[in-house]
């Protein structure tokens, strides 16, 4: 019994749990629906709230677009109610005028009067002619008619300017780009051609380069077309090899100034000096007598065969003061001499350098004022002879104009340049001349009748052999410089001591005069002779550059077209 009692309170207690779980199945049912149909309702209501959105957004787009037709037409309205208020001022003015003069005049029977008497109308008039409100409305009827009209054919017009002057621009730009392709590519085959003939043409002057870019037509031969990607493809190349060498041209720009300071700095010369004549470029500057003759660089001059020589006193050359021709003082061989004559040539070959990369520049200006002036003529044979186009020749005198006050620009700059030039070589030369008399009256018993002699002797050889090396600064040496004694010194150039005086013979003067300390005064020569044939450099490229403006504006001319009578 016990057993089963339980078994039925388990059963029963089964059964509870049973209804409480279909219950709550029930109800989670229940919840189910009910949450689906609250998501239904809320898709729909963000479905309604988008769709009022996007119409609340089309009614106000179009209510924008309403005002601003409002307010352009309330915009034409004020500009018409401003011209008619003006019209009202006028005829206000009108009537005013007319009042005073009839006040002015009050003679009636000067006012001519009708000699036909009317009693009534020719034609009956109808009852509401006489209407002050429809004739106001059909005058204003018709001026707004006729503004409109007005105003639409103006607007017409300026539309049809405009399309027609965008239009010119465009075919303008397009050609600049084709004739710039055209020159970009040219200057591609040039560069090919002085790459294969790079020999030939660093013999070649500027000159000789001008004048063969300006053959006739005839002996060139026709370009090949290209398309748009070559033509980019050649700006891209001429463009990157043109920075190249502007990058190129200041690095060795930079080479040079570094060689040149070192060179400028003195060295140190010691005990067993050689006159030693390394490489060098004489100063690039035209001469006066023919001053658009271009500079050719010589060949540097070079010793095989060294000379030695005691330490002795040396001369320094001097010039007379009309000279072109500038030399420098021999230097004798020392630690440093390589190094200087290593230098020396480094700025040889720069210097070469750059005179190449410049005829390279006025052959590659020639060649293009070739292409210039074909191009030119083939547009003229293009066009059958018709006559030229007045905005270009417009424009070409306007170019002529500006190149020839750019023209006397740099010839008043030219002349200042010469006069400043002048003065400035005046003032070294008599300061180079009070430096050697000074040295003169500092030494007077190292010079003898024969050593003058000899200096003069050596002025007219130099006068006569125009040496294009300029000569290294010469330094007098002391046997009693402490600085030197650490240098190896040859036995036989070491000198015997003095043998003493005898009373019984005369004194006779030693050939070679003791040595002394040296002095700074060559030094500061030097300098002042570099900073002349710096000035005289600057004045000779100045010179250059107004020729070269001169022959611009010579082309220019050449390629202005003559106006017919």
């Amino acid at each position: 019994m016990g057993h089963k009692d339980q078994r039925d309170d388990l059963k029963e207690t089964l059964r509870k749990r049973d209804e409480q779980i279909t219950c709550l199945e029930a109800r989670i049912d229940a919840y189910i629906a009910r949450t689906s149909e609250t998501q239904a309702r809320l898709l729909k209501t963000i479905d309604t709230v988008d769709s009022l959105k996007a119409q609340h957004v089309i009614d106000l787009a179009a209510k924008e677009h309403e005002r601003v037709t409002l307010s352009h037409e309330i915009d034409r309205w004020r500009t018409f109610a401003k011209v008619l208020e003006v019209e009202r001022d006028d005829l206000k003015d009108v009537v005013e005028d007319l009042i005073q003069k009839v006040h002015m005049s009050s003679d009636w029977s000067m006012w001519p009067c009708s000699r036909m008497d009317i009693t009534k109308h020719l034609h009956q008039l109808p009852e509401n002619h006489f209407k002050p409100s429809d004739t106001s409305c059909r005058d204003s009827e018709d001026i707004l008619e006729y503004s409109a009209s007005v105003i639409t054919r103006l607007r017409t017009e300026l539309d049809h300017e405009r399309k027609a002057h965008c239009k010119v621009v465009e075919e303008a730009n397009h050609r600049i780009s084709e004739l710039e392709a055209k020159v970009a590519a040219r200057e591609v085959v040039l560069e090919a051609s002085i790459r294969h003939h790079q020999k030939r043409d660093n013999i070649r002057s500027p000159l000789d380069h001008s004048r063969q870019a300006r053959t006739p037509e005839s002996e060139m031969p026709p370009p090949k077309p290209m398309t748009d990607e070559d033509c980019l493809r050649a700006l891209v190349d001429s463009n990157t090899r043109n920075k190249s060498l502007e990058i190129e041209i200041r690095s060795l720009a930079r080479k040079l100034e570094r060689a040149r300071d070192s060179v400028a700095s003195p060295a140190c010369i010691s005990a067993d000096a050689t006159p030693v004549v390394g490489p060098s470029s004489p100063p690039k500057f035209a001469s006066p007598d023919h001053p658009h003759q271009p500079v050719i660089p010589r060949k540097p001059l070079t010793t095989d065969t060294e000379t030695h020589f005691t330490p002795t006193l040396h001369t320094v050359s001097i010039l007379p003061a009309d000279s072109h021709v500038v030399t420098r003082p021999l230097s004798y061989n020392s630690p440093t001499a390589s190094s200087d004559s290593a230098s020396q040539r480094s700025i040889t070959q720069l210097d070469n350098q750059i005179n190449l990369y410049t005829s390279q520049l006025v052959a590659f200006k020639a060649e293009r004022k070739a292409l210039v002036e074909v191009a030119v003529r083939k547009h003229r044979l293009s066009n059958g002879g018709e006559p030229p186009d007045f905005l270009q020749i417009l424009v070409i005198e306007e170019e002529c104009v500006r190149l020839a006050s750019q023209v006397s620009h740099l010839e008043q700059e030219l002349q200042h340049s010469r006069s400043s030039a002048k003065s400035r070589e005046h003032e070294l030369l008599k300061e180079i001349d009070a430096l050697k008399l000074s040295l003169h009256q500092q030494s007077p018993n190292l010079y003898h009748a024969h050593d003058t002699q000899h200096l003069d002797d050596g002025i007219d050889i130099e006068k006569n052999m125009e040496l294009a090396t300029p000569l290294q600064p010469t330094a007098i040496l002391s046997w009693n410089d402490p600085g030197l004694t650490s240098f190896p010194v040859d036995p036989l150039l070491i000198p015997l001591p003095f043998s003493p005086e005898r009373k019984s013979s005369p004194i006779i003067p030693s050939p070679h005069p003791p040595p002394r300390p040296s002095s700074p005064h060559p030094v500061k020569l030097r300098r002042l002779e570099e900073g002349l044939e710096v000035a005289r450099a600057q004045l000779a490229a100045k010179q250059l550059a107004l020729d070269q403006l001169k022959f611009d504006m010579e082309e220019l001319e050449h390629l202005l077209p003559e106006e017919p009578p």
